[in-house]
């Protein structure tokens, strides 16, 4: 298994890894709401973001209001700017949705609510 923290580069699961506690791999997941503030682009990525649409998501509190720095997130389900999404911080699920073990890829676009 991977760390899917995106400065984590001594991976996988190895000894001297910050995002390890005790030789233990210790993952946070986060599922929080977030409002697309606009796309990113890039002249150089990791191979599997080859295609992918990536967005920058402003993450909302319980009332709606900006809460926290903006994050990074692949879309699959063709979000768009100022439209409100359900994101997920489980690198598992974005190493499945890329298909590859090895994506610096931690969060991910998993809906869009009504």
């Amino acid at each position: 298994m991977w760390c899917s923290h995106l400065g984590c580069k001594v991976c996988p699961m190895q000894a001297g890894c910050l995002h390890h506690k005790n030789d233990q791999h210790e993952e946070k997941t986060e599922m929080i709401t977030g409002r697309v503030v606009g796309t990113a682009t890039s002249t150089v990525k990791h191979a599997s973001m080859e295609g992918c649409k990536l967005l920058v998501v402003q993450p909302l509190d319980h009332e709606g209001e900006p809460k926290g720095d903006p994050v990074l997130a692949i879309d699959t389900l063709g979000a768009a700017t100022q439209q409100n999404v359900l994101l997920s911080s489980d690198g598992k699920t974005a190493r499945e949705l890329l298909d590859d073990n090895t994506t610096p890829v931690r969060w991910s676009v998993l809906g869009l609510p009504d």
